[in-house]
């Protein structure tokens, strides 16, 4: 069973190293997480990894996600 790992700010620079490096993983589920979902599902796409939009400001989105 794949243990599915959320990376908020997964499209920065450090998060997107961070992400980048999960998703190699056949073990992880990488899923990048973020406010900017053209960016977001760009990269995400790039490295193999899913896309989940996320605003932090929200009180229920990392809850949702």
């Amino acid at each position: 069973m794949k243990r599915k790992i959320l990376v908020l700010g997964g499209y920065g620079a450090l998060g997107g190293r961070i992400s980048a490096l999960l998703a190699q993983d056949p073990d992880i589920d990488c899923v990048v997480a973020g406010r900017d979902a053209a960016r977001g599902q760009g990269f995400a796409g790039s490295i193999g990894a899913g896309f989940q939009p996320l605003d932090v400001n929200n009180p229920g989105a990392v809850r949702t996600a």
